[in-house]
């Protein structure tokens, strides 16, 4: 097999303008996961997978341009081998490195650097920049979270309850330092010290682990072996509220009333709902069970592909605020006259995941509730702890929902992005093993080596110095008419910069260190786009 040379130099090269659009790929993942600290993103459409198979999962997930698990990028549309190119990792330690090939071709691409270092590649003469990097986990700092959002209408019917720093039952996610010294139930815990959790969505979404569970029933989590939760475990996920029955989640009820309250059946707290299992409708299933329901929607781990098992909260103590119906429908009331917590009547949202070690105590992907039921179930709908640890040890993220004053529930769907740091690891997706597990990835580069303007310019165009650190010369023996600066996903980051001749300088000080794109405009109305770093 031939071994091609890296050559690791600041070119400069040409390409067409019809590329700009298309600057990276849609990644496969074939095996492993790890997203290298990036925001992940499907394709769109992709989660209608999910409800075609009985499989409950995505099994090789393609995401969208500059949004996967790995950086690719194009430098030079016209180098680009057509068809399909695999990036294949040989481990997920730091000393691993990582090869590329194109399928059914004779070369491959070795990297320079491990994945622990992680350098950005130029591959010349295949006209690509390739990036692959291993990242930490959870360590304690702020970047482990990365970019959420929650999507719904303008005039949204759903809103989640936001958690302050007062000592209070609004106080429900514990991360920070703050110590109440009359109630030290108030207080925070440990694990996050820099309250990075406090910040998601505003506070409204937090890991269970961080969510209060020792002042009465505002508390979404259990007080019990918390210790075997680990944040560690948390994963990027997309939960989807939608009032398409078709894509509703088969789920546990837990009972979120305090244990002195007089809750239905006497549950206590994070045991099943003592009430008849329902169907879509909310009318008795027939199924002789207590505790099971519907969840209306879905969540998936973008990261491994899974559908995952999830559950809400019921404070069947609440029946004015539909606490007992088994159904999710959470009001607007967020306390009593008197102050009393009330939330909605305590529908508290639950989306578990599985760390994997011990599978026949993890929470699985989604079996559309039957692990947690079994294990909620046992002993006549009174589980002892071990059983109860074995469910909430998987708990991933928790979310107080409120209905908006004025409006209906499920008017429109609501979808909610949840992405944090993830390092890559190995996951076996299908029988048929192709990297023993390790992180492999495929893109097909055929729509980008098509895309070659067959008017491109021999002319070549200067651009120095190159890397830069505030201005940049531009030489062209052609007169040009405008010139654009670009970020690598193609949104331009200065003004547009008219200039009346072949020669000229851009002033780049204002921009962060990092690679850019210069787009240029003849006269005569040819393009070209040239890379350039600024230091």
């Amino acid at each position: 097999m031939k071994r091609l040379p890296i050559l690791i130099t600041a070119i400069v090269l040409l390409q067409s303008a019809s590329a700009l659009a298309q600057l990276s790929f849609q990644i496969k993942r074939i095996e492993g996961h790890g997203n290298m600290a990036r925001n992940l993103e499907f394709v769109d459409g992709l989660h209608d997978s999910l409800f075609v198979s009985t499989a409950n999962r995505i099994y090789q997930p393609l995401y969208d341009f500059n949004k996967g698990p790995i950086r690719v990028e194009v430098t030079n549309p016209a180098l680009v081998p057509a068809g399909e190119i695999r990036v294949a990792l040989d481990g997920v330690v730091p000393t691993s490195e990582w090869k590329m090939y194109v399928m059914g071709g004779n070369d491959t691409v070795y990297s320079s650097s491990t994945i622990s270092v992680g350098d950005e590649q130029l591959v010349p003469q295949w006209g690509l920049l390739v990036q692959v990097k291993q990242v930490d986990n959870w360590t304690g700092d702020c970047d482990f979270i990365l970019d959420c959002s929650l999507e719904q209408q303008p005039n949204p019917w759903l809103r989640f309850f936001m958690d302050t720093d007062e000592f209070n039952y609004s106080n429900w996610i514990r991360a920070g330092m703050m110590q109440d010294q009359n109630d030290p139930s108030f207080s925070d815990y440990a694990g996050d010290y820099d309250e990075c959790f406090e910040n998601i969505l505003e506070g409204t979404w937090a890991p269970w682990k961080l969510t209060s569970h020792a002042d009465s029933m505002a508390s979404p989590s259990w007080d019990k072996f918390k210790s075997l939760n680990d944040i560690e475990n948390t994963h990027s996920v997309d939960l989807i509220i939608t009032p398409d029955q078709s894509r509703w989640t088969r789920c546990p009820v837990v009972e979120i009333a305090d244990d002195y309250l007089p809750s239905v059946g006497g549950a206590e707290r994070f045991n099943l709902r003592m009430s008849a299992s329902v169907d879509q409708n909310g009318s008795p299933d027939g199924s002789g069970t207590l505790g099971m329901s519907w969840f209306p929607g879905y969540a998936v781990n973008v990261e491994t592909g899974e559908r995952l098992n999830m559950a809400f909260g019921e404070n069947s103590w609440l029946q004015a605020d539909n606490g007992a119906d088994m159904i999710w429908n959470p009001t607007s009331t967020i306390e009593s006259q008197t102050g009393e917590p009330i939330l909605g009547g305590g529908h508290y949202i639950y989306i578990f995941g599985h760390n994997g070690n011990a599978p026949n105590d993890d929470v699985p992907l989604y079996d559309e509730g039957e692990f947690i039921f079994q294990k909620l179930s046992e002993n006549n709908y009174s589980p002892g702890d071990p059983s109860k640890r074995r469910v909430y040890k998987d708990a991933m993220w928790v979310g107080i929902p409120l209905l908006e004053s004025g409006h209906n529930l499920l008017e429109s769907d609501v979808r909610i992005k949840l992405r944090v740091r993830k390092p890559y690891v190995d996951y076996q997706c299908l029988d048929n093993i192709i990297n023993q597990t390790h992180p492999i990835y495929s893109f097909e580069t055929s729509a980008i080596s098509t895309a070659i303007d067959e008017s491109l310019s021999d002319e070549p165009l200067l651009i120095y110095p190159n890397p830069a650190t505030t201005n940049l010369t531009i030489e062209s023996r052609t007169p040009l008419a405008q010139v654009w600066v670009r970020d690598v996903a193609g949104r331009a980051v200065l003004p547009t910069l008219p200039l009346r001749s072949g020669y000229g300088n851009v002033d780049v000080s204002s921009l962060p260190s990092g690679i850019y794109l210069l787009e240029a405009l003849t006269k005569n109305g040819q393009r070209s786009v040239q890379k350039v770093v600024v230091e």
